[in-house]
């Protein structure tokens, strides 16, 4: 029997690892949309912006003050009302409900992998009377868009969940207008794969310095959902991605580095009001300091356009890279 070519050969074991790229795909999107279905179905996932004191925190680093939120901040940028917005990974639709409560949008289509999200964010959206929103259920890693149709499109906390960030990005860019704005709030921290005990090492070191009373575990896991195969898919690689289409507005990175792998390991709520915020405040200067060194902030807020030829980056778009 004759032996088959080494060309053959080739083109068999690319047929056979193109099939199994299809299939890793289809089967992290089963399990994607089965986590994302039974977090939405309860009471919706709970992260380190939870936390009051880590919130005011976050605002200020943001916008100023412990009292404005992003939006504030984006609000006064002074971009405008946008006729027509889009918002990928809306997941409980509640970022397209303050948008329509601050009179930011006029009409805003949400769109998220899980049904169950889905079907919150409409129900929500009647309950709270805002009749200019519209959802529907989409994969963002096989996304398609009309061109050139959207004034606006929002990620929060979405993109780092995306594998195919390059076509995702591409149709994002596609279906801006021209003069068209991308708002970006993200975690751009190391993705999955890149965690390890070097990374962790500064993480466990502060976790010890908290009052055991607050600890819920012995010692810091690595911060990744492994039951959620999307999570932190490649989210270190999402700021030069984007940076080769789009063009900054302003930017402002707010940290995570340190509070953002601790405190789902904390119950801080053991403690006092005084001791809690205390711990946080402290975290937060650490972060500062880290950040302040050299290190890159694990989350950042970002408004962008689409980068046209000759586009010059605004004033507003200097990094806050000291952290207070």
């Amino acid at each position: 029997m004759q032996r088959p070519s080494a060309t053959l050969r080739a083109k068999e074991t690319e047929r056979i690892d193109s099939w199994r790229g299809v299939l890793s795909r289809l089967v992290r999107r089963v399990l994607v949309v089965r986590y994302w279905g039974a977090v939405h179905s309860t009471q919706g996932p709970r992260t380190w912006l939870h936390d009051r004191f880590v919130r005011s925190i976050v605002n200020e680093r943001i916008s100023g003050s412990q009292q404005r939120w992003p939006l504030d901040w984006f609000r006064e940028l002074g971009l405008g009302v946008f006729d027509r917005a889009l918002s990928l990974g809306c997941g409980t639709g509640a970022l397209e409900r303050d948008l329509a409560r601050r009179g930011l949008v006029r009409t805003c289509l949400g769109l998220d992998i899980s049904e169950a999200a889905i079907a919150h964010s409409r129900r929500a959206a009647q309950e709270a009377g805002i009749d200019c929103l519209e959802y529907q259920v989409a994969d963002l890693d096989a996304l398609s868009l009309p061109e050139a149709r959207y004034d606006a499109i929002f990620f929060h906390q979405a993109l780092h969940h995306v594998s195919r960030l390059e076509s995702c990005l591409q149709a994002v860019r596609s279906a801006l207008r021209e003069g068209g704005v991308l708002y970006l709030d993200e975690y751009v921290g190391p993705s999955r794969s890149e965690w390890n005990r070097m990374r962790m090492r500064g993480v466990r070191s502060a976790f010890r310095s908290i009052p055991r009373a607050a600890r819920r575990v012995g010692r810091v896991g690595l911060p990744v959902d492994w039951r959620d195969p999307s999570e932190a898919i490649r989210s270190s690689e999402i700021e030069d991605l984007v940076s080769g289409l789009f063009a900054p507005i302003a930017r402002r990175p707010y940290g995570g580095n340190l509070l953002a792998p601790l405190l789902p390991n904390l119950s801080l709520d053991v403690l006092g009001d005084d001791e809690h915020r205390a711990v946080v405040e402290r975290l937060a200067e650490q972060e500062s300091e880290r950040i302040a060194g050299g290190e890159r902030s694990f989350y950042v807020v970002a408004v962008l356009r689409r980068r046209e030829q000759g586009l010059r980056c605004e004033s507003s778009c200097r990094d806050e890279v000291q952290l207070d």
